[in-house]
């Protein structure tokens, strides 16, 4: 009974070793060499390389430290000694090194396109240096072994990367879920609840005048409750790529009325007032109700963001595009934190309550029609929402 790998692989092949085996392990064992004798090298091209793909990618992305480089070239020159299939041993290698450094994470997101670029830029500077050693270096045949090493070595670390991503997809999948459950269980309690205590006292015979009281009550969080619905209902349908616009002429003094109409009634801000400074007649090209329901969104959030009386609205004429302009007076929202405003379930307004899927469901509503949602703090307090709707 064979005791090492190499009796193994004799037994298997009646006593001989597998010829075509034994040249790949040699070319692994020369690869160990080479890494150990000229790992600096290689790592000094890397990162050239990788300063290059930095510059074109922009502060976004934090590249990985050469040092890591270094460690992981190190620990891939012992791996290629053992016996063993190379994209098993070595994406083992490439797995202690991604979780030890955390390569997987830039800035809190999954950093796969940069991953993917440095490892390719990790293969062309192996196959380069092994190339640059002219006389001195491998034959024709070697580099030829060496490169299909290389090759395998890279894809066992890229297929390892995409693994890694589709698991890390999956569970902000199933968190994003959850949240939404909860938001969704939550948002709607509040307001049944209300309308319930609300009803139970119109049968223990109040006056008349509380029994208007409390149904007014009534009817506001139950039209809170319908709206609710409305817009978890859209979410969805956003989402599974269900809603499609259909794009028609129509003033925006129409839009502004039915938007403003809704989202003043729905706001509850009396303290509050819009002002509304446009001319009528402008043309936009845009599906009337899948708009009307954004517009009416974003001026809902400034009302409920408001600390003081007053949200405006402008409009601006541009050649192809309309800019709806509201302005709040809230504090502001830190410059760092306005895209989340546009994120469902993320609290983005200090001291405010969680904007839920309103803004986040708007911007997507006039994306699909060709526009687009943006948000900027003013320098005299408050926020500027700008909505941009095409024209035909």
């Amino acid at each position: 009974m064979p005791h090492s790998p190499e009796e193994a692989l004799a037994s298997a092949t009646d006593g001989g070793y597998d010829v075509r085996d034994d040249r790949e392990q040699d070319a692994r064992g020369r690869l160990a060499d080479f890494l150990e004798a000229r790992r600096d090298d290689v790592v000094e091209r890397w990162e050239e390389a990788a300063a290059r793909i930095g510059r074109a990618r922009g502060a976004a992305s934090a590249p990985t430290p050469p040092a890591v480089v270094e460690e992981y070239l190190t620990r891939l020159a012992g791996a290629l000694r053992q016996w063993g299939p190379v994209p098993v041993t070595t994406a083992a290698v490439w797995r202690e090194v991604a979780d030890q450094h955390d390569l997987y994470r830039s800035r809190g997101d999954f950093a796969i396109e940069l991953r993917v670029e440095e490892l390719i830029a990790l293969r062309q500077a192996l196959l380069l240096t092994i190339a640059s050693d002219g006389a001195r270096g491998p034959s024709d045949a070697d580099i030829g072994a060496m490169g299909a090493t290389i090759a395998a070595i890279i894809d066992a670390a890229v297929l390892d990367l995409v693994a890694h991503y589709v698991q890390h997809r999956d569970a902000l999948a199933r968190q994003a879920r959850g949240e939404y459950v909860a938001f969704v269980t939550h948002e709607l309690k509040n307001p049944l609840t209300s309308a319930m205590l609300a009803a139970s006292r119109l049968g223990n015979g109040a006056a008349e005048t509380a029994h208007e009281r409390t149904l007014e009550l009534v009817q506001r969080n139950l039209k809170r409750v319908a709206r609710l619905i409305d817009t978890f209902l859209m979410g969805a349908q956003l989402e599974a790529d269900r809603i499609h616009p259909h794009q028609v002429d129509i003033c925006i003094g129409e839009v502004l009325d039915r938007a403003v109409a809704t989202a003043v009634q729905g706001a509850n801000r009396p303290d509050v007032r819009v002002e509304v400074s446009a001319d009528r007649s402008l043309v936009v090209h845009v599906d009337p109700t899948l708009t009307i329901a954004a517009v009416q969104s974003v001026i809902a959030a400034s009302l409920q963001f408001s600390d003081k009386s007053l949200v405006t609205i402008n409009v601006e004429d541009r050649t192809e595009r309309l800019i709806l302009h509201v302005h709040d007076q809230c504090a502001g929202i830190p410059a760092e934190q306005g895209a989340a405003v546009f994120v469902p379930f993320r609290e983005s307004h200090p001291g405010k309550p969680v904007p839920g899927l309103g803004l986040a469901v708007a911007r997507r509503l006039v994306q699909e029609q060709g526009g687009s949602v943006t948000v900027q703090t003013q320098r005299a307090g408050g926020c500027h929402f700008q909505i941009e709707l095409p024209k035909r």
